[in-house]
C-alpha cells in the first residue's frame, strides 16, 4: 500500500512544520553575516534531495521495498516521533525569536547567543528535531527510499552543523565555554 493513514498523518505533520517554519521567518532581524554561498547551496541541496526522496510517492511506487513493515505499532511510533521532532524543532525556532533565520546559521543585527530552552539540552535542537521527525516519517512509511532520505538528510544536517559551529565560534566569545557544557546534537553524547 502506497499511503497508509500513518503516512498521511506524517505528511500533515511535515506540512504543518513547514508552514510554521515559513511564518517564523517573516519577522526576523536584519541579516549581517551569512556563510559562503557554495557551502550553503551544497548542504541545502543535499537536504532538499533527502526531503524529495522522503516525500515523493513516485519513488516509493517505483521502488516499494520495505525495510520495516507497515503496521499499527510502527505507524504509531513513527507518528509520535514525527510529532516529537517537529515540536522540538518548532520550540527551538521560537526560542531563537527574531534571531531565527530558517537557513544555515546567520548573524543577525544584535544577535545574542541563546542558551535557554532546548538550547540548554543540545546546541542544534532544530536539527535534532528534524532528524527525529525524519526518522519517524521513515518508520511510518517503512520504505527503503524513506530510510535513504534519512541518511541523506542526516548527512546534510551534519554538514550544516559543521558550518554553523565555525560561524558561532567566530561570532560569540562565550561559544567555546557553551560548547564544553552542551553537546552538539545528541544529549549527553555528542
Amino acid at each position: 500500500m502506497l499511503f497508509s493513514i500513518y503516512t498521511l498523518i506524517a505528511y500533515v505533520i511535515w506540512i504543518t512544520m513547514f508552514v510554521v517554519w515559513m511564518l517564523g521567518r517573516i519577522s526576523n532581524k536584519k541579516t549581517l553575516r551569512r556563510p559562503l554561498w557554495s557551502k550553503y547551496v551544497f548542504t541545502t541541496l543535499l537536504l532538499y534531495l533527502g526531503y524529495f526522496f522522503l516525500f515523493s510517492p513516485y519513488f516509493s511506487r517505483i521502488w516499494p521495498y520495505h525495510i520495516t513493515p507497515q503496521n499499527k505499532f510502527l505507524g504509531i511510533i513513527g507518528i509520535l516521533l514525527c510529532l516529537l521532532g517537529a515540536s522540538f524543532a518548532i520550540w527551538a525556532g521560537f526560542t531563537l525569536g527574531k534571531n531565527w533565520s530558517g537557513i544555515v546559521a546567520t548573524q543577525k543585527e544584535g544577535h545574542k547567543l541563546i542558551k535557554s530552552g532546548p538550547y540548554n539540552i543540545v546546541r542544534h535542537p532544530i536539527y535534532l528535531g528534524f532528524f527525529i521527525s525524519m526518522l519517524g516519517f521513515a518508520l511510518a512509511v517503512g520504505t527503503i527510499v524513506a530510510y535513504m532520505a534519512v541518511l541523506l538528510g542526516l548527512t546534510a544536517l551534519l554538514l550544516r552543523i559543521w558550518i554553523e559551529e565555525k560561524l558561532m565560534n567566530e561570532s560569540f566569545f562565550d561559544y567555546r565555554e557553551y560548547s564544553c557544557k552542551i553537546k552538539r546534537l545528541i544529549p549527553f553524547v555528542w
